[in-house]
This record gives structure tokens, C-alpha cells and sequence, in this order.
């Protein structure tokens, strides 16, 4: 019982980098970006800025997958960064504004993390958004589509969250 208590002080831990994908789905480690998750086969890189934020798209989806992260400035808590890379990013996957539908708190796998879901473009864009910090890093995992891709989208998001791996 001591050997069990022993190891859970650590804090949150990332999955083990050796442990391989579930059947169906890929490892992604975009270059330039210091993470990797793992996503249902199929998904590719098809846009971005490869040293901030890089959008992957699967043919035949209706939907785009994103990866994102941010390191906190010298006088930047983790919060500030936090919050401004949440804001860039729901700007750029709404192509404008967003409406925020619900921010919650809350732990999908190893880390603890802030899941926004909003809309755009009169409730034809649906956008979900999931923000955690391990190690003064702010990680950024988002998915934008049709309302109708929901929930391929979701599934795909809470997937990528539990298997995040910092490099």
C-alpha cells in the first residue's frame, strides 16, 4: 500500500511514450510543435504555422482538427497565456467572432484542463476547445465543424486529450 501512495505524488503524468496507438487511430508529432496525440487514421496536416498552431483535416470529414501550444512570456503567468491563446484560437477557428456556448473545468485522461465550446457564423460553425498547462507549456486541442459532425468531433477531441505526450 505505501509503493501505491509513493507514486501517485508526482502530479499528473503523461502517458508512456512507448505505448501504442489504439487500433484505428495514428500518432501525430507535428514538427515544430513540442506534443504529440494520437487521432483517428486519415488525419493530415492542411494548414497552419507549424511553430504555433497547426490545423489537420481527413478527407471526406466536414470538420478540422487543431494543435496548438504556448509557452508563457518571462512576465506572463500561465493563466495570461492561457486565456490569450484561447482567445487567438477561438478568433481564427471562427474566421471572426465566436459565441460562447459553455467553459467548464475539467480532466478527459492524465491532465487537468478548461473545455470551451462555442459557435459562429449564426450557430453553422461549432467549436470545441480544450486548453491545459503541464510544466509551464499551455497545450491547445481544438476541433471546428458543422454542428451536424458533433459528435466525431467530441470523440476525437477527448481521444487526442488523453493521449497528449509532451516531447
Amino acid at each position: 500500500m505505501i509503493f501505491a501512495l509513493a507514486g501517485c505524488r508526482g502530479g499528473p503524468t503523461p502517458p508512456p511514450a512507448d505505448l501504442h496507438p489504439d487500433p484505428g487511430y495514428q500518432r501525430v508529432a507535428p514538427a515544430g510543435l513540442g506534443f504529440s496525440v494520437d487521432l483517428p487514421e486519415g488525419w493530415s496536416a492542411a494548414g497552419g504555422s507549424p511553430q504555433t498552431e497547426l490545423t489537420l483535416a481527413k478527407p471526406g470529414e466536414p470538420w478540422q482538427f487543431t494543435l496548438a501550444e504556448r509557452t508563457p512570456g518571462e512576465k506572463e503567468t500561465v493563466g495570461e497565456a492561457t486565456d490569450a491563446l484561447q482567445e487567438a484560437l477561438l478568433k481564427s477557428l471562427a474566421g471572426g467572432s465566436a459565441r460562447m456556448i459553455a467553459r467548464e473545468e475539467q480532466r478527459t485522461g492524465w491532465l487537468p484542463g478548461r473545455l470551451i465550446q462555442a459557435e459562429a457564423h449564426g450557430g453553422q460553425r461549432l467549436i470545441a476547445l480544450w486548453l491545459g498547462a503541464y510544466r509551464r507549456r499551455v497545450y491547445a486541442l481544438a476541433t471546428a465543424g458543422p454542428p451536424t459532425a458533433q459528435l466525431g468531433m467530441r470523440e476525437a477531441l477527448d481521444h487526442a486529450i488523453a493521449t497528449l505526450r509532451p516531447g
